[in-house]
């Protein structure tokens, strides 16, 4: 039987997607080459627009460099270099694919099926059943993805898609998540999404949004040392507080080309924090966050490449926002974009295949003509 003989609609692609999308949270080895076979199987081709070329460039050229540092110095296993490069490599795939509204729906059936579960999971939590409280006595809602960041990450995407399809209700559940999650995240993304709200709809200055995005991720990185000073006994901060400071310290020794060894060839591995008289072990290597994360590693022009294709994606559809259509769709797509050029520098979004996924589609691969 020929590939030809499956007549599936946008709807129904999309819902196959998505089940692939989920699978690919669990079971990355498996799931997103399957993913991406589905994508070339059935998602209808699209010649790379003009607009996107130099995003495509500059993902190249990050891909590039990782492997080439990889070959040099060989710090990480190969299975490791893989894992940094699937998102970026994602990406630039979904530059070559098209999607409508139809489609976008179909995800959204399934991502909210999942959602109910994890907002049931969440208000079980609540309740006190099954959970743990974390140093300050709070509950730590992890949902069923097990920690709060995923938890964190789901309840944006909800909230895009809400707006995507016009359901407040929707937006007000999501909202409602990240506010439950007693961890920092929750609120932070909360804020985030408030202020880009308020700017889009009051059509502040495209100049004030951006200057305000900046605002906003050197707050995030002023939170937790912060939140560190009048809480001590909440150790998670200071020790992520404790990790930017080490990766600093690191990074200036070689910011063009990062640090793969130390300079008497010993491999960096650990660190020791020390808390109560005991001396609790760390990597070095886990900075807590993505861009720390690749300056470290691969040096601050090749960790400057993901924040510039993600704002350069963002300031376009900002653009079009304010300037052309300023639908509830086109709104989304500028809020998704906005909010991966602003996560990137925490953490988590880019780390993840369902918000990576969801922005791909969005702001790259929907076509808005064909709704």
């Amino acid at each position: 039987m020929s590939l030809s003989s499956f007549k599936l609609n946008s709807f129904e692609k999309g819902l196959l997607y998505c089940t692939l999308l989920i699978f690919s949270s669990l079971k990355a080895s498996l799931g997103i080459p399957a993913l991406l076979v589905f994508t070339y199987l059935f998602l209808e081709k699209n010649p790379l627009k003009k607009e996107n070329i130099l995003v495509f460039i500059l993902l190249l050229i990050k891909i590039l460099w990782t492997l080439t540092a990889h070959f040099t110095y060989g710090t990480y296993s190969f299975y490791h270099i893989l894992q940094l490069l699937v998102f970026d490599v994602f990406i630039m795939f979904m530059c070559f694919y098209r999607v409508d509204k139809d489609f976008i729906t179909g995800i959204a059936v399934i991502l909210l099926s999942v959602f109910f579960i994890e907002f049931s999971a969440n208000i079980i939590s609540i309740l006190g059943i099954g959970t743990e409280n974390n140093e300050l006595g709070l509950k730590r809602l992890t949902g069923i993805f097990g920690h709060p960041y995923l938890t964190v990450n789901f309840a944006t995407v909800i909230f895009v898609l809400g707006l995507f399809n016009g359901s407040k209700y929707l937006m007000f559940i999501s909202i409602a998540t990240l506010l439950l999650t007693q961890s920092l995240r929750g609120p932070l993304m909360a804020c985030l999404i408030a202020f880009s709200v308020f700017g889009f709809y009051f059509r502040i200055s495209r100049k004030l949004l951006y200057i305000g995005y900046v605002i906003f991720i050197l707050i995030v990185f002023i939170a937790p040392y912060i939140y560190a000073q009048y809480y001590p006994e909440e150790l998670g901060n200071q020790l992520r507080a404790l990790k930017w400071q080490s990766a600093l310290s690191l990074i200036i020794q070689n910011p063009i080309f990062g640090i793969q060894h130390f300079p008497n060839g010993e491999f960096i591995e650990s660190g020791f924090f020390h808390v109560n008289g005991e001396n609790i072990i760390y990597s070095l290597r886990n900075a807590e966050s993505l861009f720390l994360n690749a300056a470290l590693d691969f040096g601050i022009p090749y960790s400057m490449l993901s924040p510039i294709v993600f704002f350069l994606i963002a300031r376009k559809k900002i653009i079009n926002f304010f300037s052309q259509d300023k639908s509830r769709i086109n709104f989304s797509i500028a809020l998704i974009s906005s909010i991966m050029f602003v996560d990137y520098f925490y953490g988590s979004f880019h780390g993840n295949i369902i918000p990576v996924s969801i922005f791909s589609l969005l702001a790259i691969s929907f076509d808005s003509n064909s709704e």
